[in-house]
């Protein structure tokens, strides 16, 4: 059965539409050799636990997705890429290639992230209105460029341990 796969060497795509069960749960699923799409689905929740490393992106957009949860995603290849996403939770995450972040929840977590390869971009979404406050990244050293933009609500920006930045670091446009 499909919630009993354990790796995927190419891409995984989740594209549910009207009828879709309102959880899909993959608890065995370990490895995604190649990207993790996510897009135009009606699931509302979306679980991974055991999901420990996507080889490619891993993308969370135009869905109605109330919640998702990835505990043991320790890595991600290359760009995580999320857009107008509520509830979203990657604890254990520690490399990413990229994070480009479209957000719509009040706050934002990567407690365990050490390392962002290129680029984090963390930017209202064009004509959205990011209702964003917080953001933690508490255990991040590294990261290729930094661009925090447009986040008219942001009153808390934490990365504390951050040591390096190879590319520019930006800051702008965030009102509060």
């Amino acid at each position: 059965a499909l919630a009993d796969i354990c790796t995927v060497t190419g891409n995984l795509s989740i594209t549910l539409g009207d009828g879709a069960p309102p959880a899909v749960a993959l608890q065995d699923l370990v490895t995604i050799g190649g990207t993790l799409s996510v897009s135009n689905t009606n699931v509302l929740q979306l679980t991974m636990a055991a999901l420990s490393s996507v080889g490619g992106d891993l993308s969370l957009s135009g869905t109605t997705l109330a919640s998702s949860s990835f505990p043991s995603l320790a890595s991600i290849g290359g760009t995580l890429l999320m857009a107008n996403q509520t509830a979203v939770n990657f604890p254990s995450l520690e490399t990413a290639g990229n994070l480009t972040i479209f957000p719509s929840m009040d706050s934002l977590s990567f407690a365990a992230l050490t390392t962002v390869q290129s680029w984090i971009r963390i930017e209202n979404w064009v004509g959205g209105g990011s209702t964003l406050n917080s953001v933690a990244a508490p255990s991040l050293i590294s990261a290729g460029r930094v661009d925090i933009k447009g986040l008219q609500n942001l009153t808390e920006l934490s990365m504390n341990a951050l040591l390096s930045v190879s590319g520019d670091l930006t800051i702008e446009g965030n009102e509060s």
